[in-house]
């Protein structure tokens, strides 16, 4: 599967693996309410954006499988 991923999302993972790890890892990240600041950042991104009346795409990490198209 790792070959079928598209590279944005994979380095996105890792990138937000590393944001989780700099907390201490899962319960640390816990702890800091680090999941929800995100979620809730997220949230108000998204409702900007429809607000203004921008397109909204349900991922920040878009890849076309040839087989999607």
């Amino acid at each position: 599967m790792e070959e079928r991923a598209c590279p944005g999302l994979r380095a996105g993972v890792l990138t937000e693996f590393d944001r989780i790890t700099e907390r201490g890892g899962v319960l640390g990240a816990m702890e800091t309410m680090y999941q929800r600041s995100r979620i809730h950042k997220k949230s108000l991104y998204y409702e900007t954006l429809m607000h203004t009346g921008e397109k909204l795409v349900g991922s920040e990490f878009l890849c076309f499988h040839p087989l999607l198209i």
